[in-house]
């Protein structure tokens, strides 16, 4: 492409741009936004990415049962809900005296690993060391950010997206004080 990016690879720079600039300090800032102005949504850096787990064991993703039916007649599978036992354990900036954060995590893509890597592994435990060494071990490797959201009918947060740029030009300098601040 004119542009210098080949097809295929993400616009980092461009992500970066917007993002990075809107990472929160901490999952307690985010917390006191929460209590002042309702804030539900934001972007934390981990400090460190104490463990990546399972809190019930790992079970044979459902099969899909239902159909939709496409514009062009075809039969396309609606996606079965999966269990949602994947979590994270880690530190912020805000972290102090020993503390950590144990959030569950929603990923689509971690989601869709465990999905796909199921029909091509046939085998519970080789999936997990496939989903450990993916989205803790590489993860731990990586520039990873996530993507916070609030619980709709609860006052909790999980991890609702993973970030890992490809590289890290921009600090982040401001906090996210509402959904207004990604326009």
């Amino acid at each position: 492409l004119s542009s210098g990016k080949r097809a295929g690879h993400a616009p980092w720079d461009e992500r970066n741009r917007i993002l990075l600039p809107k990472v929160a300090s901490s999952l307690e800032v985010l917390m006191e936004q929460y209590k002042t102005d309702k804030t539900s949504l934001g972007l934390i850096k981990p400090t460190e990415i104490l463990r990546f787990y399972t809190r019930e064991p790992l079970q044979e993703p459902p099969l899909s049962t239902e159909y939709q039916q496409s514009l062009t007649s075809e039969r396309i599978p609606i996606i079965a809900d999966l269990p949602h036992p994947f979590a994270y354990e880690f530190k912020c900036d805000g972290c102090v005296d020993g503390k950590t954060h144990d959030i569950k995590c929603l990923d689509w893509e971690l989601f869709e690993s465990y999905r796909s890597w199921w029909r091509k592994y046939q085998d519970l435990q080789l999936l997990w060391e496939k989903l450990h060494l993916k989205f803790f071990s590489e993860m731990r490797e990586k520039n990873l950010y996530f993507f916070v959201g609030m619980h709709s009918l609860q006052p909790t947060w999980l991890i609702i997206g993973l970030y890992y740029p490809k590289n890290d030009k921009i600090s982040p300098i401001t906090r996210v004080k509402s959904l207004s601040d990604f326009s």
